[in-house]
């Protein structure tokens, strides 16, 4: 099981990752391709839960990091911040509370390598719907969904800012 802690999700998400094939007709049951037996006693569901328990979970504010303020967070949660151009939705959100948008990074206060599209230099921004209007630049915290993606995501609930927040200004230039 695989847990998925994002601020686009309204709660954490598990996943099972395995390949798992139940064919209640045949009575024939596989995991990672590999025949399993059901135990008498037990229904299909029963004995998957029992062998593949899920995630313990962590005690509220287990394993975070101690914050001053949002300010801090954001820093220390994101891989980048700057200033956000959006230039328009490209897709919306359906499994999450998040939507897809085209966006110029104009400048970054924490960061380097920021992967763009090769032909227009923009990337592609999944930001909490009802954060952000369309035109605007906001200063955003975000991370890279994988090493050589062009698809970054907003780090934490409360990532984005209006581009006249002096705060951000201000904490950059202290810990720079």
């Amino acid at each position: 099981m695989e847990c998925y802690k994002s601020p686009l999700f309204d709660h954490d998400r598990y996943m099972l990752n395995a390949d798992l094939l139940l064919d209640e007709t045949d009575e024939k049951y596989t995991i990672y391709s590999k025949d399993i037996n059901i135990p008498d006693g037990f229904s299909v569901k029963e004995y998957i839960c029992s062998v593949y328990k899920p995630l313990a979970q962590s005690e509220e504010g287990e394993g975070e990091g101690t914050y001053d303020d949002e300010i801090d967070e954001l820093f220390k949660k994101s891989d980048f911040v700057g200033d956000v151009k959006v230039l328009g939705v490209i897709n919306e959100g359906i499994t999450h509370n998040g939507d897809t948008y085209k966006c110029v990074v104009d400048d970054l206060y924490k960061g380097d390598n920021l992967i763009t599209d090769e032909e227009d230099g923009t990337v592609l921004l999944v930001i909490k719907k009802e954060k952000i209007e369309t035109g605007n630049t906001y200063i955003i915290g975000f991370n890279q969904v994988s090493e050589y993606s062009l698809i970054y995501t907003q780090s934490t609930e409360n990532s984005v800012f209006s581009e006249n927040e002096e705060r951000i200004r201000d904490y950059f230039e202290k810990h720079q």
